[in-house]
């Protein structure tokens, strides 16, 4: 095809294309193109059709040889690495040493000696250390530098020589870094040397002695004097808990020697010339992974490798293998590298093993070696199996992910089936019911590494575990162990034994579930949450039968308390009623023989616990409620005695799961037998008959143990599979709390989808909280759904998409996070406007603006897109604010102020509220909080007792603290504050608790209680029966929610919201043109008036509201009065046909050019649209040298607004004419804004000067900086420009004199914070505003902002930049500032550079 370019003017910047076939000399059209030349170090894209510029990577120019001498001094720069890159983009710098002689200064290339001795104890030798050059964009070059180092001169001893009189303890470290380290010396009868010290007399642990003096080869030492006759000297080297080169005690003998040289990680010697600075051979880590069947990662890098396989797991006391396989270097495929993109940099091994030696991997352990010239090991480490065991058993059609594994009930057998691959024997066990052995059988693998036995029938209801032998990587030994079966159904008491059960036996079902009726929603945004505890529930009910408290069947009890809240509660409107963990629990004693509850006696206690502080002080026929009850509650008397039934109690939340698919035994009226699977089923028959549809807490993230111990079950069938161990140490990750479970592997996932069928088929279950679900694959969960649905289509799924941990960032697969799972449906806890909330943010004497945009988006869904005008009188779209909104869809959204965790909403809210306010103004506020979740799109979620105004005390974690703190009053009593000042351990400012229980205000009576259980019921059948406060998608929630009172100029404390259902749109509900919303958290009463709001009246709920101030609530033409801490609900009641309505954008301004997409014509700028603000506003911003310019206005078709078309508006840039068009002559290169205004009769044009470009080019400094940063120590500009990652093309370099910087290209509004690149954002520095908050307006180029290094959370500092190249410049008062305000100033400046 020839391209002929048309010329046009400059402004214009049209390229016409016109094709002609180029025809052959048979008259055939070929299909042969001319491919444009492009300039040199660019190529042309036939894609973007254009030349684009290749990316090379940077050329190494520093010498390739190094010569240094054996005696060195730490710190010494010895050699600077150098190199160009033809993009001119930053170079960063990486070292491999073999030897750790050196480091290597990623910024400056300076090659320093990191340690002295290492360099000594290689004199006379050669060997090659590897330099890494990385640029902005990922390209890299390596140089090979040989490092020669000459032959020590001379051999010199310690500097400080003994006498007979004295001792010497000496310490080396490869550091040189001894701050800290001290000497703990005692005597004592065996070993009485220190002159200093008196018989049987220690330093001080925590303090010690510090050392003498530094010896240049031998490191810090410590000089003492020592008693006549003494035989030896006690002493450790330690830095608070951590000692050298071991745990143990060490002891100097004399006649052995005077003086001692301790090694870091290497041991003692007593004889300098035995001193060896390296640590001897050893296999170390667990840094080696088998991806394939064909490929090893490492993250180490040499040209002699090998793998290692020892059946008996002896490796780490020999080198001796079974199996030695050579491995030679590789590169990953993009399919493999997308399976471990945490790994993905590593190097990669190829494997060449037959099917016979891969079985034989398997079931071995493994390590990884690298060797020198003569075949002697260098380095290694032991290898997971975790990848390739995916990729060998799960990667075809008819393999182990596609096998049913557990019980499969047979005619005459029960055949039996798991997954053990690594096992290589597995024995099939079974008892009876008194639990003994009476068979054992071999079990028989498959291919696929199932190993299953068919048992005969006759084991029905008996019990089973398995034997297995597997080499296990945390202790690195073949073990022998017993395990009971993850895919148990049931399990005796405590989850000791699994047992042969067949669910579908009638006697398993209670009377009626098979016809029974499940309650439906039509739309997941119908859903309201109720969450409970089960044990909570009932145990202190005492209208219900004794033996059924805290039990399943406590439930199914007619015309008990707990039954009619729960009634009362599903009448007004709750929907769902979820449960806290009743899978098997591994912290609940299940055995009632083995339980207290409050109502056994201080004897009972004591025989069980004799050192419980009741014993001897309280009488012994007392029970253990009558206890309580007599304690002070301003003490910690409660608090100790709940601390000393911990473990005997029975209570426990449940996040300890044992066995996922069995029923948790401690609720069932016997937890070894087959009752508690009749019983849970029974009281989800009777939620069901309720009206509830019933919800499961399912925490599939962890488990409460694993390895060798008692409750661990995954890590014993397929040791190092189930679990995700960290990818160099080869630990078990425990970022959850505990365990964590890997997820990201086929068969775990393959378990969690079918645990969930289970529940849902077996047991009737209509939705899944998943706690710490950010922990699991996205893709995991949709595809659990979606199996679940096949069994129930209505299920809901929710859960905490937290982002933290290893898995962070999507640095192991795409999380199931708030932001990755927007527009799923599955529901995420919101916890944008919750702290806000519940800090009772609009009730504050002087209210943050910025707190209540945050509400009102909530308000509006959280939803990405919804436009709101901010604080500052800007419109911008709900993931702009510094709390983003994330969700595309209400369902999304979980929205709640009160869950198990944390303090509940009362307790919370005192710490917010002024000491003076009354009892029934703090009710008010917890009312009106309460409530704004219900009057919230997307899905309300509360906790038990929420109404009540439950309280624990001010216990802020209360997942075992007992039935005291945790109880519920169902009789409006009490709400159960100030029962005793909680435990301390996770509640330490007991002073702050101690003077909120001491305040009278705090204390609600049984009016206050019965007011606020109505006041909530009130809401709950507002929402129940108000279509437009469950939308259900975004397009309706933009369309018809607004908020009037928003900007700088709004009334603090109050939000306006409107809905509307007027004329124009679908006539959602037909009892409402419209609603409006009001909410008042101030002290005072408000009028607010809405000019267009006419026609609306009170909620008739309202109206006769159980709140005397609320019926006080009223509107009247326009003008609306609210009460003080009310939340008032008026409609506009529709009258026949649909009406008008009250329209969501208040300020909303239509164009006169409609849908128009305008551009500005002449600066170059064609392409890119002015934005539209819907308020009257069209604004660009463009970057422009300094010269002569001719524009106007147009969409490129129809429109063209010019001098005749459009004023200048004032405090424009002078603008001349030039035709139509304007001209200007701009003196300064800049960023510029142009704003076309067209809510005045003219349009108007204008344009001004955003910032100058400066000069930003700052050379790197050769000093390492100094600022102590988290994760790899390096700083980042971290934030929705770069998806939140750490990217190099934002580092921040070191530029001396406590400078850093980093220059990129920057685009549009973006929000961040200068942060760490570890998961968790440790380091966080930020533009402060002058109350030393986190500051949320747009930050402007060239302005100087004074900067916080703090924890800002998910608040996050923003700036609008015209396409251009920026520089972010942070200049720290300090080297390395204490966390705190005022620290630093950060400026941004767009750069003259390209």
């Amino acid at each position: 095809m020839n391209a002929i370019f048309l010329a046009q003017p400059a402004w214009r910047g049209t390229v016409l294309l016109l094709g002609t076939l180029l025809t052959a000399c048979g008259g055939g059209s070929s299909d042969t193109t001319t491919t444009p030349s492009c300039p040199t170090g660019q190529i042309y894209d036939n894609q973007q059709e254009r030349c684009v510029v290749v990316n090379t990577a940077p050329q190494i120019t520093s010498a390739a040889t190094l010569s240094i001498a054996a005696e060195q001094v730490n710190g010494t720069v010895v050699y600077t690495a150098t190199a160009t890159d033809a993009q001119s983009q930053t170079i960063s710098w990486q070292l491999t040493d073999s030897k750790a002689i050196f480091s290597l200064n990623a910024s400056s290339g300076a090659l320093t000696i990191n340690s002295a001795a290492n360099a000594l104890a290689a004199a006379g030798s050669s060997y090659s250390i590897t330099l890494k050059a990385t640029d902005s964009a990922g390209a890299n070059s390596n140089l090979n530098l040989e490092v020669t180092i000459a032959a020590a001169v001379v051999a010199t001893g310690p500097s400080v020589v003994p006498s007979a009189s004295q001792g010497v303890i000496y310490y080396f470290r490869p550091d040189g870094n001894y701050d800290g380290w001290i000497l703990h010396a005692w005597n004592n009868s065996s070993c009485n040397a220190y002159a200093s010290l008196g018989d049987d007399e220690g330093t001080e642990w925590t303090t010690g002695l510090t050392p003498d003096g530094v010896d240049d080869m031998y490191g810090a030492y410590w000089l003492f004097d020592t008693k006549a006759g003494a035989s030896c000297a006690n002493f450790i080297v330690h830095k608070g808990d951590a000692k050298e080169p071991d745990n143990n005690d060490q002891k100097l003998t004399f006649s052995t020697a005077r003086w001692a040289f301790v090694v870091a990680g290497v041991g003692i010697f007593t004889d300098p010339a035995d001193v060896v600075f390296e640590p001897g051979f050893s296999i170390t880590n667990a840094a080696g992974h088998w991806l394939d069947s064909e490929t090893l990662l490492w993250n180490q890098d040499s040209s002699s490798v090998k793998l290692l396989a020892s059946g008996t797991g002896n490796l780490d006391d020999s080198f001796t293998a079974d199996l030695t396989l050579p491995l030679s270097p590789t590169s990953l495929t993009a399919q493999q590298r997308a399976r471990v993109p945490h790994l993905a940099d590593w190097h990669a091994y190829a494997l060449n093993a037959t099917p016979e030696q891969l079985t034989q991997l398997v079931k071995s352990q493994l390590v990884i070696a690298a060797f020198d010239n003569e075949d002697q090991p260098i380095t290694a480490s032991y290898v997971q199996q975790a990848k390739a065991l995916d990729s060998l058993y799960t990667s075809g059609s008819n393999d182990a992910d596609e096998q049913t594994l557990g019980l499969s009930y047979q005619t005459d057998t029960i055949v039996v089936k798991t997954w053990a691959p690594t096992a290589q024997q597995l024995q099939l066990k079974v008892y009876n019911a008194d639990k003994t052995q009476f068979a054992s059988y071999p079990m028989q693998e498959g291919a696929d590494g199932v190993w299953q036995y068919a048992a005969p029938i006759s084991v029905d209801r008996k019990y089973y575990q398995f034997e297995v032998a597997a080499y296990h990587p945390l202790t690195r030994r073949l073990e022998v162990m017993t395990a009971t079966d993850p895919y148990s159904v049931n399990t005796s008491a405590n989850g000791r034994y699994s047992q042969f059960v067949n669910l579908t036996d009638a006697d398993l079902y209670p009377a009626g579930w098979n016809g029974r009726a499940v309650p439906t929603v039509d739309a997941p945004e119908d859903a309201v949450i109720l969450e409970a505890h089960l044990r909570d529930l009932t145990i202190l009910d005492d209208t219900t039968s004794e033996a059924n408290r805290g039990k399943y069947l406590a439930i199914t009890e007619p015309g008990t308390a707990a039954r009619v809240y729960l009634q009362e509660m599903a009448d007004a409107g709750a929907t769902h009623f979820h449960m806290l963990p009743a899978n098997d629990i591994a912290t609940i004693e299940e055995r009632p023989s083995q339980q207290l509850s409050l109502q056994n006696t201080v004897s009972e206690l004591c025989q069980r616990v004799a050192d419980a502080p009741v014993c001897g002080s309280v009488s012994g026929s007392s029970t253990l409620l009558e206890a309580f009850n007599s304690f002070d509650p301003a003490s910690t008397d409660a608090a100790v005695l709940a601390q000393s039934m911990r473990g005997v109690d029975g209570f426990n939340w449940g996040y300890d799961p044992h066995h996922f698919n069995v029923i948790e035994g401690s609720y069932a009226s016997d937890p070894d037998s087959v009752a508690r699977i009749v019983e849970f089923r029974q009281m989800v028959q009777t939620l069901q008959a309720i009206g509830y549809r019933v919800v499961l807490d399912v925490v599939y993230n962890h488990t409460s143990s694993s390895g060798l111990n008692d409750n661990s079950v995954f890590d014993k069938l397929v040791p190092g599979y189930y679990h995700r161990y960290n990818e160099v140490s080869g630990e078990i990750e425990r970022s959850t709390c505990c365990e964590n479970t890997a997820t990201e592997h086929r068969m775990m996932a393959k378990f969690i989808i079918e645990s969930l069928v289970h529940w849902a088929d077996a047991f009737g279950l209509d939705g899944f909280r998943f706690d710490i679900m950010g922990h699991l694959p996205a893709q995991l969960i949709i595809d659990a759904r979606s199996a679940v649905a096949a069994v129930d289509a209505d299920t809901y799924f929710y859960g905490e998409g937290w982002n933290f941990g290893e898995v962070a960032n999507n640095r192991l697969f795409v999380q199931a996070t708030q932001a990755n799972l927007a527009n799923t449906e599955v529901g995420t806890f919101n916890d944008r406007p919750r702290d806000t909330l519940r800090d009772a943010a609009l009730s504050q004497n002087s209210v943050n603006l910025q707190n209540a945009d945050h509400i009102r988006l909530g308000l509006a869904g959280t939803l990405r897109d919804y436009v709101l005008e901010d604080k500052d009188g800007q419109r911008r779209e709900g993931y702009r604010f510094s709390q983003s909104s994330y969700a595309d869809d209400p369902a999304d959204i979980i929205n709640y102020v009160d869950k198990h965790d944390n303090e509940t909403l009362w307790d919370k809210l005192q710490y917010a509220l002024p000491d003076a306010m009354s009892a029934d103004n703090r009710r008010r506020v917890h009312n009106l909080t309460a409530a704004i979740p219900l009057l919230s799109q997307g899905i309300p979620f509360f906790q038990l007792g929420i109404d009540h105004l439950r309280s624990k005390s001010l216990d802020r974690n209360s997942y075992d603290s007992g039935d005291w703190f945790n109880r519920v009053h169902y009789d409006g009593n009490s709400n159960n504050w100030n029962v005793g000042l909680p435990m301390a351990q996770d509640n330490p400012d007991q002073n702050r608790i101690a003077a909120l229980n001491a305040n009278s205000n705090t204390a609600v009576d049984s009016n206050i209680i019965g007011t606020s259980r109505q006041v909530f019921a009130e809401f709950l059948q507002i929402r129940r029966d108000s279509p437009l406060l469950r939308l259900r998608n975004a397009a309706d929630v933009i369309d018809r929610v607004g908020f009037y009172n928003t900007g700088p100029t709004q009334t603090p404390g109050v939000i306006a919201m409107s809905l509307d259902d007027g004329i124009g749109l679908s006539d959602i509900d037909p009892a409402v043109d419209a609603m409006l919303v009001i909410i008042n958290g101030t002290n005072a009463a408000i009028q607010h008036t809405i000019a267009a709001a006419a026609g609306f009246e009170l909620h008739p709920l309202q109206q006769q509201s159980a709140d005397a101030q609320t019926r006080l609530a009223a509107a009247a033409n326009g003008v609306f009065s609210v009460p003080a801490f009310t939340a008032a609900v008026f409609v506009k009641p529709q009258q026949g046909a649909q009406g008008t309505g009250l329209p969501a954008d208040p300020d909303g301004f239509s164009s006169p050019y409609g849908d128009a997409i305008l551009f500005s014509r002449g600066f170059g700028a064609d392409t890119t649209p002015l934005e539209y603000d819907n308020s009257g506003r069209y604004s660009v911003l463009i970057t422009l040298t300094s010269g002569s310019y001719q524009f106007d206005i147009s969409d490129n078709d129809s429109i063209t607004l010019g001098n005749a078309e459009l004023d200048v508006a004032a405090g424009s840039i002078a603008l001349g004419s030039a035709g139509n068009l304007f001209s200007v002559q701009l003196d300064t290169a800049g960023s510029y804004k142009l704003l076309l205004d067209v809510t005045t009769p003219t349009p108007q044009i204008s344009l001004t000067l955003n910032n100058a470009l400066v000069d930003c080019a700052l050379p790197d400094s050769s000093e390492p900086a100094p600022f102590a940063v988290a994760g790899s120590g390096q700083l980042y500009v971290r934030g929705s420009h770069s998806g939140w990652d750490a990217t190099p093309a934002y580092r921040m370099s070191y530029k001396g004199e406590n400078k850093y910087q980093a220059v990129a290209d920057f685009d549009g509004e973006f929000e961040f914070k200068l942060a760490s690149d570890d998961g968790s954002w440790t380091t966080q520095l930020w533009a402060q505003d002058a109350s030393g908050n986190i500051d949320t307006s747009s930050l402007t180029p060239g302005a100087v902002y004074p900067v916080a290094y703090n924890d800002a959370g998910t608040s996050n500092n923003r700036t609008n930049l015209a396409a251009g190249r920026y520089s972010f410049t942070l200049q720290l008062d300090s080297a390395n500032p204490p966390r705190g305000s005022a620290v630093g100033s950060l400026q941004i400046d767009q750069c003259t550079q390209p």
